[in-house]
């Protein structure tokens, strides 16, 4: 059923359409930087290889992390995508350093004048300008598309994939400078450079890509701020359901796996309530938070004594408890 529905899905849909326009820029400048002369072109292709195989790391991820919670994997496929992200994290990783080793090979040769082929890079022709126009005007429009879908759908995978056409963009800006750099003053050192400030930016969205994975896949809590979105968002759902046997909202804790969340609420009601409302109230709450509230996967709520509410089952209800006896007792 999922796999239907895929076709359709903005994500996917963004990631072919950036697929597509890798595939085209690969050729393009690869073959342009070649003929016209172009170092810093030639690192741009390179790193529309890696960009391309990033977008068909991304296509295989969004499409296998959005299907539906299984037994075998009762908080979804999230984390999939989270992995999904490491993977690009390792492709902009591969596709940067080999733009620096390029680069810092061909600024030594300038340097000090060590002949590294024929095909020397003093006369850079300036219609290579117009390729890296074109990529900067293709990539900037795919970076912009794919971020506004990565922030509605909660995708670090699809902001990934972002960053990603947002490195090609600036390295095709940076390509413009170094080419014009080069045939209106003679700059041939600008060409090189250029490359190797592509290469830093490049490393740089590796490292949070990589940064921002990991830190999900140790399970890293929830932000304040999403903490607190949830919270109203379980006080919500106690007064829309009109359940009085709740006293307090106790506090919520939880993860995110992939676009998702995972997480846990803590409810004081009357110690003497029978398990069959517990159950209900459990279940009402539950449902009321994933339909209402964008990305929450599973809830677990769990029911304290409102007399004993200091006293926890579990380390995560104590967690959960004191997390929220620190936000809202301040005296």
């Amino acid at each position: 059923m999922s796999s239907n529905n895929s076709k359709d899905d903005p994500a996917v849909r963004i990631t072919r359409w950036g697929l597509y326009s890798n595939a085209g820029m690969v050729v393009v400048k690869g073959v342009g930087g070649y003929m016209l002369n172009s170092q810093s072109l030639i690192a741009d292709a390179g790193h529309s290889v890696a960009d391309l195989a990033a977008d068909f790391l991304t296509l295989g991820t969004v499409s296998y992390a959005a299907q539906a919670v299984t037994q075998a994997y009762p908080n979804g496929y999230g984390k999939v995508e989270t992995l999904g992200s490491l993977g690009v994290a390792g492709f902009l990783l591969v596709g940067g350093l080999g733009i620096g080793w390029s680069s810092a090979a061909h600024v030594l040769n300038d340097l000090f004048g060590t002949h590294i082929d024929a095909h020397s890079h003093t006369a850079v022709d300036p219609n290579a300008l117009w390729l890296c126009l074109a990529s900067l005007a293709v990539k900037e429009w795919l970076y912009r598309a794919t971020m506004k879908i990565a922030i509605e759908q909660r995708s670090e995978l699809l902001k990934a994939n972002a960053y990603h056409h947002r490195m090609d963009s600036l390295s095709s800006l940076v390509a413009t400078v170094a080419i014009g750099g080069v045939w209106l003053c003679g700059w041939t050192w600008l060409d090189p450079v250029g490359g190797l400030l592509v290469a830093l930016t490049i490393l740089n969205a590796a490292w949070q890509t990589a940064r921002g994975a990991l830190t999900e896949l140790a399970d890293e809590s929830i932000d304040s701020t999403t903490r607190a979105k949830l919270t109203t968002a379980a006080e919500e759902s106690v007064e829309a359901l009109g359940i009085a046997a709740v006293k307090q909202v106790l506090g919520v804790q939880g993860h995110k796996s992939g676009p998702n969340y995972v997480i846990q609420v803590a409810m004081a009601v009357e110690g003497s309530l029978p398990v069959k409302s517990c159950n209900e109230i459990e279940e009402l709450v539950g449902k009321y938070m994933i339909e209402h509230v964008d990305g929450v996967k599973r809830v677990d709520v769990r029911l304290l004594d409102a007399k004993k509410e200091h006293v926890a089952w579990t380390s995560l209800d104590k967690t959960i408890v004191e997390d929220a006896h620190h936000g809202h007792h301040h005296h």
